[in-house]
């Protein structure tokens, strides 16, 4: 008899969620992403299996926010019926971003990672394996790449090249361009992304590193784990030379602890008086010894200190952030321009040079760079692309479904009791909370599977406590 191993089956699934992420290319100019068809096997398999798997999808519906992403994903299919209508259709933007991106990146990773949990194919302490593995991996990739472009490590180099995140292989570019040599960016399409997974990630990563629970059973190997996990995710972070990512880490983690500080301040006033007072007097000498200093990121910091309020020195100074808020500033324009129906889930792509050359913001050497090639990869956020894809509607839907995860698990952390389960129930508290003021406005798409796959894993948790308490 046919004995089915369900751990070792959650492990293998899971990790094609998330090696999809990475999206792979074989072959030139073709992207697999490898998890596409194995997904759609596995839950074929499940529904074949279970004749109630209707029902299950409206118990999820029930008993979770996952009603509003079901909402969503129905309101951008008739915007792209729309677009189809009015001449804004474009094949290749619709197979990447509705086909590929929504439905495949989101949905479906959303249903197989509830289905993983309903059936009992992982639990949390998996999840807390799987997870911890994957950071380690992660970081240790971005470090190596540090050290192989240092000491010109091609080898090394090759390994991350055919990791690193190609995803937009039909848009024609070539994802080598995106390969800096002085900053790390690990398995992504560029640093600052490896920033946003770093920061968004930081609640999870600090809850593994401190919990007083085991995450392995080897007594080794969690302590091993719990020790270097911070100092790695924070290496990281400093080889990105994102400065933006730092600020926001330092926000992440200020609300993360945020009642071991209230509790700091309460007890010990005065003295934190005094901390702040030192630490105000050592950052004003780091700046202004920082003017006359080599160091990439206290220079970037201070860039974008002192330019806010000037963007044509901004552009000059800090390219990348000022692509980004023009790229948003271009996004919200054609959301208001396009208040109901948005031009059409997965458009922004045809449309973006477009609507870039009718723009009079100034631009910066890259999006000149795209203006003059005729094709656009615009640096997007959650929140700015539904509103111009989908409209006012579309944005309400999927703040609605964050804000209602978010506002459900809180409820989870208040009443659930001591333990591993609750611990991790509180970071991903703080992650949704993260993703609703933070992520999702500045560095971040929906189809990013590796945040997706928490997010369900949430909504799962909540399923499962709400309908116990029902």
């Amino acid at each position: 008899m046919l004995i089915i191993n369900k751990k070792l089956i959650g492990y293998f699934v899971l990790t094609l969620i998330f090696l999809q992420s990475f999206g792979f290319v074989l072959g030139e100019k073709t992207y697999i992403a490898f998890f596409m068809p194995i997904i759609f096997l596995f839950l074929s398999v499940h529904i074949f299996r279970h004749v109630d798997s209707l029902c299950e999808l409206k118990y999820l519906c029930k008993y979770s926010p996952f009603m509003y992403l079901m909402l969503f994903y129905f309101w951008a299919l008739i915007t792209v019926l729309i677009s189809l209508l009015s001449g804004n259709f474009y094949f290749s933007s619709f197979l990447n971003g509705f086909i590929g991106g929504l439905t495949f990146s989101v949905l479906l990773t959303f249903l197989t990672i509830f289905y993983l949990f309903k059936c009992k194919f992982i639990t949390i302490k998996t999840i807390l394996k799987f997870l911890s593995i994957f950071y380690i991996f992660v970081f240790l990739l971005g470090i190596g790449q540090f050290f192989a472009n240092n000491y010109n490590l091609s080898f090394f180099n090759s390994i991350i090249v055919f990791f690193n995140n190609k995803r937009g292989i039909l848009g024609g570019y070539n994802p080598m361009d995106n390969l800096l040599i002085n900053r790390v960016q690990s398995i992504f399409d560029e640093p600052s992304n490896l920033g946003s997974f770093i920061y968004a990630n930081l609640p999870i990563i600090y809850t593994i590193s401190l919990t007083k629970y085991k995450i392995f059973k080897n007594i080794f190997l969690s302590k091993v784990i719990k020790c270097i996990l911070i100092p790695f995710a924070f290496i990281s972070l400093y080889l990105t030379l994102s400065p933006i990512s730092l600020i926001f880490a330092v926000i992440v983690t200020i609300i993360y602890f945020y009642k071991q500080i209230l509790c700091f301040i309460k007890k010990r006033f005065v003295f934190f008086i005094v901390i702040i007072g030192l630490i105000f007097i050592i950052l004003n000498y780091l700046f202004i010894s920082a003017l006359n200093s080599d160091s990439i990121v206290i220079k970037r910091i201070l860039a974008v200190l002192f330019n806010l309020s000037n963007f044509n020195e901004l552009i000059v100074v800090e390219p990348s952030l000022a692509t980004r808020l023009i790229n948003y500033a271009i996004f919200s324009k054609t959301g208001f321009d396009n208040l109901v129906f948005g031009i059409g889930y997965g458009s922004l792509a045809k449309h973006f040079v477009l609507l870039l050359s009718n723009t009079t913001i100034p631009l910066t050497t890259d999006l000149n760079k795209s203006l003059a090639l005729g094709i656009g990869h615009p640096a997007s956020a959650t929140y700015f692309r539904v509103f111009a894809e989908t409209g006012l509607l579309g944005l309400f839907l999927i703040c609605k479904f964050y804000y209602n995860s978010f506002n459900e698990m809180k409820k989870i952390v208040k009443i659930q009791r001591k333990g591993i389960v609750n611990d991790f129930c509180y970071s991903l508290l703080i992650f949704l909370l993260v993703h609703l003021i933070i992520v999702n406005f500045y560095n971040s798409t929906l189809h990013d599977t590796y945040f997706i796959a928490i997010v369900a894993i949430s909504v799962s948790i909540i399923v499962k406590y709400k309908s116990r308490s029902h």
